[in-house]
């Protein structure tokens, strides 16, 4: 029949009245395996009944039923005029190293209408383990008026059965009601086909048997399985994935409504003798339930190690044109918090080549659990119903991981009659008091054999040595083997050890064995002892810090060092938490050993002090009855320069900031907390935060961010947001006066909360916001062609910007537009300024919202900053700083953005509003921490509020949690105490930050920018790192705005490779030149004007001088 994958050619047949069958034979073949999950089905399907044999092939016993074929339909029938009938099945697992633990039925019973009482008839279907006491599945009796269907009973649930069953039997019964009654044939149906085509089904789920043995201190597990999942012939996982000989573990996700694709191993084109991977795929963009977005995948378990690796090459043979994007992905995302490692489009390829793909890796995360490449199949230039064909191979990493896998694994060394063998450990690799240590070993034999697993430590430290051995068996080709090492600490004592791994025979020949396994041991009454031996510590220096400081003797510096050390000490405090709750054991003693360094340094730091060799600067703390303002590029209090510096916090420990050296403090509030499910939240929140900064004494910054949606969307404002507009962090249609009453709305209700409290200094707009605008949205279609209206006199002068041909200005639409903008680089530049306006008007009725109301708070946007985010590639930052902000809001720390934020408006401070420094992944980031932070505030940011101040568990993948600050008393206390020497330092600090680069500027062009991309930014980096030894500091002008005041005292402007230029700005540059100045290009260049057209009546083009 077709269990598993068995195909039978059919016919119609009579069956005999009685029949004993040879019966059902279950192979291990037949086991289905998917991961350590074991199945076997069985079934029997209406195509099955065409053969002659079909029951006799499987069926245990038969009597007393026909087999029939009417016009097409196919049943098995009680045989007429006989006192009962039944069919018996019988699933014997006694031959296999499996033993069914649950079984599923899926059958049909049909019976017709009877004619008298005495042809009243019932047919059951049971179970039984023994094939003497049987269980009912289901059961039907016949009526007179209508035919009886039990349908196909496939919601029934699964049968759970008794421990130790071999053999499962399945019996159907046909019985007439009275005792001396007879059938009549043709009313009793057994798998009565109509249209079905799977009829009985007997799926079993399966636990391979195990052998056990033990010895002192370890057990063993053998398992027997259908196959290793982690060995491919004789090759051991990972090497198989490199490789891409195999396709085994692979899938293709998306395969509905049309939709088809799949992944197989095929001969690599144009490489004898090598295997590769054939990715296809033939999508149907007609339905439209069929996926958008379709993937191979390949899930990676234990995941691969990416620390170290700059890229992921493979190589790729396209079969058909590939002209539409494939993203290859390493890592799923699961929602905002983890972001895959590589996100990049593989390009546009034509067949028939083997090109070298190379995908930048960025250090989301140490490990990935997927290799994907994946496409929005919807697209445009992705072909309707025609296949997609490409072949990968030779898939590696550069540089290469020191270790492949997140967790230990090897290759295990075989020898006859082990074919390959796979270890990996699946404990951690620090344990401590009576925790075990566990591994697996999977083994692919040549034949049965028995042995003895040698488990042989050392303690690397003490040398103790101790070997822990048990014997095994291995009765089939593949089997798993499971080691516990209980208490591995009591035999070799605590520290570091090795394990090396043994299979040998019984006469002690090596079959098998591994690298050597290291796994650290502890305690936890020798971390507590250390721990409060600090604390005592900490104690004494505290009474010391107060004698000084009750002669006035500074030594507020020293103290930001005992706070930290107290705050991880305690009890409950970091340090006992992550050994106790997350058993992060050595990095729990790490962390002592670190805290010990410090209490050496700050006891130093206190005796400098007492002999006058250190004398303390004073720091000027904030004052919430005097406003902050900012005047002449000075954020000052009471005429005092003042730097702002404190984390972006989850609300815990607020109250400790000021004695861990900050004066400043940030969190978020998102709209949906004001509206609907969540109305209440908000102003809750906010009385907590502000209640918390009054408590502390330090400043408060809200960020409002609006990309936490209200739950439900009220109705009032259900078009506020659409699919057509906005990004991810900024959803909205700026256009929609829905939005605009929704904002307004939830700025009324905050301002009500926060308009009286001076500890608020500042709010910030929105969190990272880009935007991006669909050609099918209906506000940007209807608003474009009144904005080119506006800029243009007529369609003539339109199209010869762009080199079109539009018949009028209302017959301009943004599908063809968008076509336009892929050629023209005059309609690309006059779309980005169109959306620029919009998104910068929005923002700036945000910004009035808040300074109507509170003219004293500073308003800021958190502006990405890196090299792809200049221009319009997010936010415009030149027209939101100078329409929607009060201060230079970003969360950019590279010292070229920080000069060029600067530069947009040199009179108003920058404030730096996620600050990233590192810290959670090496306690010795301190000269990185503390260099990034310098680098900072001697560029301009004058409020820094950093990211992150709360702690992610170690082992967690989300983005963002290795930044955690505070997951390192080290770093913890760098950043406290450099934020404290930074504040006592304001005055000349903001000083170098508002240096203005004395005679020498950069050119930065907006429209170079646009149409040149990041290669334009690659060149103004590498321009503004030629000139990094300018001790003035570094300042842009910028094309777009530049007058010839700009250019006063100015004798050397580099400009890059700047292309694009407005003809203004060209006309001011040639009379500069004229006048004595020094233009410098890094490379020869033509000028155009911002619509790609030569700039006219002026030199345009420059050689090498």
């Amino acid at each position: 029949m077709s269990y598993i994958a068995k195909a039978v050619v059919l016919a119609s047949v009579f069956i005999s009245s009685t029949v004993a069958s040879a019966g059902l034979s279950i192979d291990l073949s037949d086991i289905k395996q998917a991961g350590s999950q074991f199945t076997y089905t069985y079934s029997f399907n209406a195509s099955d009944m065409k053969d002659p044999d079909c029951l006799k092939q499987d069926a245990e016993f038969i009597e007393n039923v026909t087999l029939r074929n009417h016009r097409g339909v196919y049943y098995i029938d009680a045989d007429h005029d006989v006192a009962n009938a039944q069919i018996v099945y019988k699933f014997d697992f006694s031959d296999l190293p499996m033993r069914p633990t649950s079984v599923t039925w899926q059958d049909r019973l049909t019976v017709f209408p009877h004619k008298t009482d005495s042809e009243r008839s019932t047919m059951i279907s049971e179970w039984s383990v023994d094939g003497k006491s049987y269980t009912t599945i289901q059961e039907v009796t016949s009526v007179s008026d209508k035919a009886v269907d039990s349908g196909k009973n496939t919601k029934r649930n699964k049968i759970d059965l008794p421990s130790g069953t071999n053999v499962v039997y399945y019996r159907v019964r046909f019985e007439p009601n009275e005792k001396e009654g007879k059938l009549v044939g043709g009313r009793n149906q057994w798998n009565r086909s109509g249209t079905n085509t799977l009829l009985f089904r007997a799926s079993f789920e399966l636990k391979p048997l195990t052998t056990q043995s033990s010895s002192e201190g370890i057990n063993v597990k053998v398992m027997a399985m259908q196959d290793t999942p982690h060995i491919f012939q004789d090759m051991v996982y990972p090497a198989a994935f490199w490789t891409l000989d195999t396709s085994k573990g692979w899938r293709f996700l998306g395969a509905t409504h049309g939709h088809s694709g799949g992944v197989e191993s095929v001969d690599a084109p144009n490489r004898s003798g090598d295997k590769a991977l054939l990715c296809h795929v033939t999508v149907n963009k007609t339905n439209p339930k069929a996926p958008s977005w379709l993937t191979w995948e390949k899930p990676l378990d234990p995941q691969l190690n990416i620390q170290g690796a700059k890229e992921l090459i493979f190589d790729i043979y396209p079969l058909d044109p590939i002209d539409f994007d494939i993203y290859m992905q390493l890592g799923r995302e699961k929602g905002f918090g983890i972001i895959s490692a590589t996100w990049k489009s593989i390009g546009k390829l034509k067949p028939g080549r083997w090109p070298e793909i190379r995908i930048p890796i960025h250090p989301t995360r140490p490990s990935v659990d997927a290799f994907r490449l994946t496409f929005p199949c919807k697209a445009p230039n992705v072909p309707d119903r025609q296949p997609i064909r490409f072949v990968i191979d030779n898939i590696r990493l550069d540089p290469k991981p020191e270790s492949e896998t997140a967790v230990f694994t090897v290759a295990m060394r075989a020898a006859s009659p082990v074919k390959a063998a796979y270890f990996q450990h699946t404990s951690a690799n620090q344990v401590s008091d009576d925790e075990a240590i566990t591994f697996d070993l999977e083994i692919s034999s040549l034949k049965k054999f028995k042995g003895v697993l040698q488990v042989h430590g050392r303690n690397k430290q003490s040398n103790q040595t101790y070997t822990w051995q048990a014997p095994v068996s291995i009765d089939t080709q593949h089997a798993l083997v499971t080691t516990v090492i209980d208490h591995p600490s009591s035999k070799i004592g605590v520290g570091l050890a090795n394990y090396q791994i043994e299979l040998v025979s019984e006469d002690s020949v090596l079959m098998a064995s591994n690298l050597s396994l290291e796994v650290s041991g502890f305690t936890s009454e020798h971390m507590n002892q250390k721990r409060h031996q600090l604390l005592k510590w900490v104690g004494q220096i505290e009474r010391i810090a107060a004698q000084l400081k009750q002669k006035g003797i500074g030594v507020k510096e020293p103290s930001i060092s005992l706070a930290v050390a107290s705050w991880f000490l305690k009890d409950d405090g970091f340090v006992e938490s992550d050994y106790k709750n997350q058993k992060a054991y050595g990095i729990a003693m790490k962390q002592l050993d670190d805290i010990q360094s410090i209490l050496d340094r700050t006891q130093l730091a206190l005796n400098d002090r007492a002999t006058g060799k250190i004398t303390e600067m004073s720091s000027e703390d904030f004052k919430s009855d005097s406003p902050v303002k900012y005047e002449r590029g000075q954020q000052t209090q009471d005429g005092k320069p003042l730097l702002m510096i404190g984390p972006i916090s989850d609300g815990t420990n607020t109250h400790l900031l000021p004695e861990l050296g900050f004066n400043a403090v940030a969190r978020e509030t998102g709209i949906r907390d004001w509206f609907s499910k969540y109305k209440g939240h908000g102003e809750k929140f906010l009385n907590q935060f502000l209640k918390e900064g009054k408590d502390a004494g330090i400043s408060l910054h809200l960020l409002a961010s609006s990309h936490y949606l209200p739950e439900p969307m009220p109705k009032t404002y259900a078009k506020a947001k659409t699919p057509d507009e906005g990004s991810g962090m900024f959803p909205w249609d700026v256009l929609s006066p829905q939005a605009d009453r929704l904002f307004e709305n939830w700025y009324q209700q905050m301002t009500a909360v926060i308009k009286d409290e001076q500890h608020l200094v500042s709010i910030g707009l929105a969190n990272e916001p880009g935007y991006h605008v669909k050609q099918t949205s209906q506000s940007f279609t209807q608003a474009f062609p009144r904005w080119i209206a506006s800029e243009y006199v007529n369609i003539d002068v339109a199209n010869k910007q762009w080199d079109s041909q539009y018949d009028s200005i209302k017959s301009i639409d943004l599908k063809t537009f968008f076509e336009l903008r892929k050629q023209s680089k005059g309609a690309e530049w006059d779309w980005q300024r169109f959306v620029d306006q919009q998104v910068t008007s929005f923002f700036q009725k945000r910004k009035n919202d808040i300074t109507s109301q509170m003219p004293d708070k500073a308003v800021w946007t958190k502006l990405m900053g890196h090299e792809t985010h200049f221009g319009f590639a997010m936010l415009n930052e030149h027209t939101n700083v100078s329409q929607a902000q009060t201060v230079l809001g970003t969360d950019g720390g590279d010292p070229i953005w920080l000069d060029y934020l600067k530069s947009i408006n040199p009179n108003i401070p920058i404030y730096n509003t996620e600050w990233h420094f590192m810290g959670g992944v090496d306690p010795n980031d301190t000269q990185q921490i503390q260099m990034r932070m310098v680098d900072g505030v001697t560029h301009g940011i004058q409020t820094g509020l950093i990211w992150i101040w709360w702690r992610t568990p170690w082992n967690s993948m989300a983005n963002g949690g290795e930044q955690s600050i505070i997951r390192w008393p080290k770093t913890t206390d760098i950043v406290g105490r450099t934020s404290f020497k930074l504040r006592a330092l304001a005055e000349p600090m903001i000083a170098l930050g508002n240096a203005d680069g004395g005679k020498v500027r950069l050119l930065y062009s907006l429209s170079a920018n646009t149409h040149q991309g990041v290669n334009y930014i690659h060149n103004l980096q590498a321009t503004y790192d030629s000139l990094n030894r300018n001790a003035s500091g570094h300042r842009f002008v910028f094309t777009h705005s530049l007058t010839s005041d700009d250019l006063k005292g100015v004798s050397l402007l580099a400009a890059s490779n700047t292309q694009y230029i407005e003809p203004d700005a060209a006309r001011i540059l040639a009379k500069w030149v004229q006048d004595g100045g020094t233009l410098w290009f890094s490379s020869p260049v033509t000028w155009f004007d911002p619509w790609g057209h030569p700039v006219e009546n002026q030199d345009n083009t420059f050689e090498d001088a």
